[in-house]
């Protein structure tokens, strides 16, 4: 976890210790691969020159997790200001609540689904395209709760229950960055689970267990349980999948994951706010293409 005083280093240098700006410098240039410059005591400092180029470099896992807070928080920072004045709602920590709005809302528990609560919520979501940096972050920025993705391409499940485990660290208010290991806390995962599988995710999955060990046992026992306790099967599969460590795929949802989170913040946010610093952080954070990010963003990247 990234210590409060150096998180906010990142977009005030000139209000944190010499000490302190020096660790952020230090931990910047391992992450951005350059030295950005250490700042002169008693000065702002040069902290985000407009020559930096955005983005992790490509020995991501060798970075230390206090530069990879630093790239989230930066990133979520931006996007809190993409929020603008939205409108934020009290997200119940009850999963049963949860449940209801997103159903009322999607007609059942997908990506497309819990992201539309998210947002409707006021916490604006990104999917970054830096897999293995880290699993996720749930972050409160300016007073707003932001998540962020960082899976890689795969099954829709996955994602919606990393999308559920951000929406509960922002249900309890927290006002600290939080890094979301692959090893999630056992309250998160659990609202999550209760979420996806009708509040009852241990009756379900034994309920699949008992019919059989295999892999061509547990598929059939999966889509019999799905379709009599009217649960999605696909996250019934994952479910009970993770529980065993198997693959029970395949994953019969949407392909372009990526694209449902980052259509949705592009679409829902004021992309004329921000700076073009702010901009080609954005760009690099999304993975957007010039061509889709020119037809898409109201502002100009090079300005």
């Amino acid at each position: 976890m990234l210590h409060p005083d150096l998180l906010d280093c990142v977009d005030d240098p000139g209000g944190a210790t010499d000490l302190t700006r020096m660790r952020l410098a230090e931990s910047l240039a391992h992450l951005f691969g350059m030295d950005v410059g250490w700042p002169a005591p008693g000065g702002s400092g040069a902290i985000w020159p407009d020559d930096v180029t955005c983005g992790p470099p490509g020995s991501i896992k060798a970075q230390r997790p206090p530069a990879c807070a630093i790239y989230a928080g930066r990133v979520a920072g931006v996007m809190a200001r993409m929020a603008g004045r939205a409108a934020q709602g009290v997200i119940p920590d009850d999963p049963r609540a949860v449940l209801r709005s997103v159903r009322d809302g999607a007609g059942g528990i997908t990506l497309a689904g819990v992201l539309d609560y998210a947002w409707g919520m006021g916490v604006p979501t990104a999917a970054l395209c830096h897999p293995g940096l880290f699993h996720g972050a749930s972050l409160c920025r300016d007073g707003r709760h932001v998540i962020l993705l960082n899976e890689a391409p795969g099954q829709e499940p996955r994602w919606i229950f990393a999308m559920l485990h951000g929406i509960y660290h922002a249900s309890r208010g927290s006002g600290t960055i939080h890094m979301l290991p692959q090893g999630m806390d056992d309250e998160a995962g659990a609202f999550a689970s209760e979420v996806m599988l009708d509040g009852r995710p241990g009756e379900l999955v034994d309920a699949c267990l008992a019919g059989g060990s295999g892999a061509h046992d547990l598929r059939r026992a999966v889509s019999r349980v799905a379709r009599d306790e009217n649960v999605a099967p696909g996250i019934l599969a994952w479910r009970v999948g993770r529980e065993l460590g198997m693959d029970l795929g395949p994953d019969d949802g949407p392909g372009d994951l990526h694209g449902i989170v980052n259509d949705a913040l592009l679409g829902r946010s004021d992309l004329g706010c921000l700076d073009g610093q702010e901009m080609r952080l954005l760009q690099s954070a999304l993975y957007y293409g010039p061509s889709e990010w020119g037809a898409t963003a109201k502002a100009d990247p090079s300005r």
